[in-house]
């Protein structure tokens, strides 16, 4: 086994003595691949350098943000403004039934702003709460006559009121002359009362 090692180093040193562009060549490769390394390392520089350049921008502009003040007067605004719009669009009382007696009473004071008379009042006890936002549905039931723009203008002020309502469900039937037969379900949501 040394032997044959020998003799082809020795053919392998012939080969390189006879032949100078295979001398060329096994120069290069050394070159080729120290240049290689090189573009590696310089393409490794720069995205350490853009890397950096992002950071120290970040930086900068987490310094500008803790310097400033008016962010904890934003933050105390958007909670008023998300509390007068939570209690104007959900209804808030001290237990289901309290709830349910300003629905009875706001629907009755509805009804007497439109000049409905004889209009059947329902509330439905609470339903089961939104599991994410806690607040509890209740349904309010009306039915009875009225004139095309009542209803219109009925329907309008439950929605725009507050609390607000979403209507779920209008069934409308013409009777004689402009009067209309309604019946009417609507949500209202409120906010979770204590337990008595």
């Amino acid at each position: 086994m040394k032997e044959w090692w020998q003799q082809e180093w020795a053919k392998s040193r012939a080969q390189l003595a006879a032949n100078p562009r295979l001398r060329l060549g096994l120069m290069a490769i050394p070159l080729i691949a120290l240049l290689y390394l090189n573009l590696l390392l310089g393409d490794s520089r720069h995205e350490l350098h853009a890397a950096i350049a992002d950071l120290h921008a970040e930086l900068l502009d987490a310094h500008q943000l803790a310097s400033q003040d008016a962010w904890v007067e934003r933050l105390e605004q958007a909670r008023a403004q998300l509390e007068n719009q939570r209690k104007a669009l959900f209804g808030s009382a001290d237990s289901e039934a309290f709830a349910r007696a300003d629905i009875q009473a706001n629907a009755k004071a509805l009804l007497e702003r439109q000049r409905l008379e004889q209009i059947r009042i329902e509330v439905s006890t609470a339903g089961k709460a939104d599991p994410d936002s806690r607040l509890i549905p209740l349904q309010l039931r009306l039915a009875g006559n009225a004139q095309g723009e009542q209803l219109y203008n009925l329907i309008a002020a439950m929605e725009a009121g507050s609390p607000g309502y979403r209507i779920d469900s209008l069934n409308v039937q013409a009777q004689q002359g402009k009067h209309l037969v309604f019946s009417l379900i609507a949500t209202v949501w409120y906010a979770p009362w204590s337990a008595p």
